[in-house]
């Protein structure tokens, strides 16, 4: 009985975890949208003169 109670409390803290690093995820989702647009390159290669924003 006391195998099975320890799974369930390892199941539970994996939960939290999860709950926790998703919650972080919105969190930073959330910042990247609310902050301010950053210049965009079409294109790696390309320079940054040659694109109109």
């Amino acid at each position: 009985m006391t195998v099975i109670m320890r799974q369930e409390e390892l199941i539970a803290q994996k939960k939290r975890e999860i709950e926790a690093r998703l919650k972080q995820n919105q969190q930073q989702k959330q910042n990247k949208t609310s902050s301010p647009p950053h210049h965009r390159r079409l294109h790696p290669h390309h320079p940054p003169h040659l694109i109109s924003l």
